[in-house]
């Protein structure tokens, strides 16, 4: 087969998908990583340098074999933010790996090496009932501040209209576990504040946030993108959808994008 035929990863289209799939590598082992950006028309040769360096396109078996065997795993999970760029998360389970050497490597089960991706990050939240922490999306610890000081600056001075944008745009975070906690935590200060500054008025009916439910490997495969940008028609590229996402699954920084990722 050719290189093309082995290794055609999809590259997802919905960043909550994405956000999805790296807690699930994540939580499977795969906790060391490298994410970074990179142009579309150049994507599909760095996924074909994953591929020979670090074989990034076997199967789930195989990779089973090589951490049975004591040696590291590594798969790459794709994203498309936005026109013109692709993010790309490389992931490698504990072991000995020629990524150790060939990159800057990062652990995201150290406080230090945390996944930033825009303003959220992925932590270990504890479970009641479980001795294992899950692994969870939550804002950062900055993202959450700027959140808490524009609830209190519209609380205390908005119109209409950017009540209704900050409850819209509160309401249109991811629902994982750890951003739903946060939420939570948001809404009951609008709600406090609301009455202590505006308790004349008709209170603002705050909706319950969504949860995220298990999504659909659902984007585009990576040389169909490439071709796509190529010859500029965008998103005319190939859509295509895949099964679930444990049968499959396991540097440029752009801080409007990934956030601190170095």
């Amino acid at each position: 087969m050719t290189l093309k035929q082995r290794y055609d990863p999809v590259v997802f289209d919905r960043k909550n998908v994405f956000m999805q799939r790296l807690a699930d590598f994540v939580r499977l082992g795969f906790a060391q990583y490298v994410v970074g950006e990179v142009r579309a028309d150049r994507a599909w040769a760095l996924a074909m340098k994953f591929r020979r360096l670090y074989e990034v396109h076997l199967h789930r078996n195989q990779r089973a074999r090589l951490r049975a065997h004591g040696e590291a795993s590594a798969y790459c999970l794709w994203w498309q933010p936005y026109a013109g760029t692709v993010v790309f998360a490389l992931l490698l389970t504990k072991g000995p790996h020629a990524a150790r050497q060939l990159e800057k490597v990062r652990d995201a089960a150290e406080r230090e090496g945390r996944l930033v991706l825009g303003d959220y990050e992925l932590v270990q939240r504890p479970r009641p009932g479980q001795q294992r922490a899950a692994w969870t999306w939550r804002l950062t610890e900055l993202a959450y501040e700027e959140w808490r000081a524009r609830v209190l600056q519209v609380v205390r001075g908005g119109n209409d209209f950017t009540v209704q944008q900050l409850v819209d745009d509160l309401m249109a975070t991811p629902g994982f576990a750890g951003v739903r906690e946060q939420v939570k935590k948001l809404k009951a200060l609008f709600k406090s504040e609301w009455k202590r500054r505006r308790g004349n008025q008709p209170a603002v009916v705050l909706p319950r946030q969504r949860f995220v439910q298990r999504l659909t490997n659902r984007g585009t495969l990576l040389s169909s993108l490439v071709a796509a940008q190529r010859d500029g028609v965008g998103a005319m590229a190939q859509t295509t959808a895949l099964g679930s996402p444990a049968s499959q699954l396991p540097l440029v920084p752009a801080a409007s994008v990934l956030g601190s990722v170095c």
